[in-house]
């Protein structure tokens, strides 16, 4: 398991993450929120509170989690074209 260490807000939805093995990447969130637990995170005064959890994920304060495994493996649109 490769925990996030450190996370940093670039944009409304776009979150910049570091891994404990070093690797960085910045994700965009918004198309992995805005459904049932994850509605909240709309807001973005709320989003702006998400956190990394004991796990090495990410948190938002309504508990509801991104497991740091899929975000290292996640690929956005844009990846995808890439």
């Amino acid at each position: 398991m490769n925990k996030i260490i450190a996370i940093k807000l670039l944009g409304d939805y776009v979150l910049w993450l570091q891994f404990q093995d070093g690797e960085t990447r910045s994700i965009n969130f918004q198309p992995l929120i805005g459904k049932g637990v994850r509605t909240p995170l709309l807001d973005k005064d709320y989003f702006k509170q998400v956190s990394i959890d004991n796990g090495g994920g990410i948190e938002g304060p309504n508990g509801f989690d991104f497991c740091n495994n899929y975000l290292k493996e996640y690929k956005s649109t844009s990846e995808q074209l890439a």
